[in-house]
């Protein structure tokens, strides 16, 4: 019987802490959504595996209320304590240590550390990469995933942390794929020089 698209507690208790830090009228909503769902969240062990729609349910809030740059602070927050967090940063920093720091290299090692985040929500497959850029595919994504407004974004999003964990500066872009598909296609590429800070 297949198993509905799910994602680690973990990672939720996280998108929660990133809510913290948006306008109050974004927490409101998001925590709305999730009336019923928070206190399992809460009390959920990190490992635990709890239902996707829970993470597309704030990312909806985000994007509804902060337009793409609330979806943005929003995932990158998630993304940023995820790295920082003892459950993640020592895969990562192992991965860096193996593969590199460079966005495309990034992305060589992120399918892997993606698996353990989440489960039924596609396979994500890095087909090609090479120093300054890179093709990345999401497979079989389920329905609930295609059909969400926000999951594209969200997607383009935590591919555009990648260069700020690598402290360079690039862009994402949605690569054109025949229609129909349960195929997601991205193309990263590094920009030349360093990166700029306000």
């Amino acid at each position: 019987m297949p198993r509905d698209p799910a994602v680690r507690a973990h990672f939720l208790k996280l998108s929660l802490r990133a809510l913290e830090r948006a306008e109050p009228a974004l927490q409101d909503q998001a925590r709305a959504h999730l009336a019923t769902e928070l206190e399992a969240i809460e009390r959920a062990r990190g490992l635990a595996w709890l239902p996707l729609a829970h993470l597309l349910s704030m990312s909806a809030s985000a994007a509804e209320h902060g337009g793409s740059a609330g979806l943005r602070a929003l995932v990158h927050d998630t993304m940023r304590m995820a790295s920082q967090s003892p459950v993640w940063n020592r895969v990562i920093r192992m991965a860096i240590d193996t593969f590199g720091l460079r966005p495309p290299q990034v992305a060589r090692w992120a399918p892997g550390v993606y698996r353990l985040a989440f489960r039924d929500t596609g396979r994500m497959e890095v087909p090609r990469a090479d120093d300054v850029s890179a093709t990345i595919l999401f497979t079989a994504v389920p329905p609930l995933c295609l059909e969400h407004p926000a999951y594209v974004a969200a997607l383009v999003h935590a591919l555009e942390y990648f260069f700020e964990l690598t402290d360079t500066e690039g862009s994402v872009r949605r690569a054109d794929i025949p229609e129909p598909t349960t195929t997601l296609a991205f193309e990263l590429r590094l920009s030349p020089g360093p990166r700029s800070h306000p």
